[in-house]
């Protein structure tokens, strides 16, 4: 999996008719030969692989994931809101649903990295649980959801970096 961080966006990458006037070179990925998932990664609350990449991951038999990020202050303030119930959360859900299905996305980065309100714990794994289940029966069952273990099971911000008793619920 490469899951490449671009520091704000990939910018003028975006364009599938080429970058223009550019002040520098974009970002370009030519081996593709050497990995299976390419997590098309930047700090916006969902980034959605531009067409060129899409088109470029799958003729050479690489999944392409979108990310659904929230960081710092401003990601406590929209969990705050996407976590106020399983409605709040349904509707997040089929948004990201059918952003998959009209990209041709296989899957989605989950990266929650701030504080999550212990209350909001259950919401957050039924996010995850209907996510995987939604783009399971929506967009094909080889479709998958990666968990960033950013986050415990008791909502604390702290970074693990392993799969172990603190993350394994999500």
């Amino acid at each position: 999996m490469l899951c490449h961080d671009m520091k704000g966006g990939y910018i003028d990458d975006r364009f599938d008719q080429g970058c223009f006037d550019i002040e520098e070179e974009p970002y370009r990925y030519i081996h593709w030969s050497l990995i299976d998932t390419f997590v098309y990664f930047s700090h916006h609350l969902i980034t959605i692989p531009p067409l060129g990449w899409v088109n470029a991951a799958h003729k050479n038999g690489v999944e392409m994931f979108g990310t659904i990020i929230t960081e710092f202050d401003d990601g406590k303030e929209i969990c705050d809101n996407l976590l106020q119930s399983q409605s709040t959360v349904d509707n997040f859900v089929d948004v990201c649903c059918s952003i998959a299905i009209s990209h041709q996305l296989d899957g989605w980065l989950l990266n929650i990295e701030n504080k999550l309100d212990v209350e909001q714990v259950t919401n957050m794994m039924y996010l995850v649980e209907k996510l995987t289940g939604e783009m399971h029966a929506r967009a094909g069952s080889s479709t998958k959801v990666i968990w960033y273990d950013s986050v415990t099971h008791k909502g604390k911000l702290e970074w693990q970096n392993c799969l172990n008793n603190e993350n394994v619920k999500y």
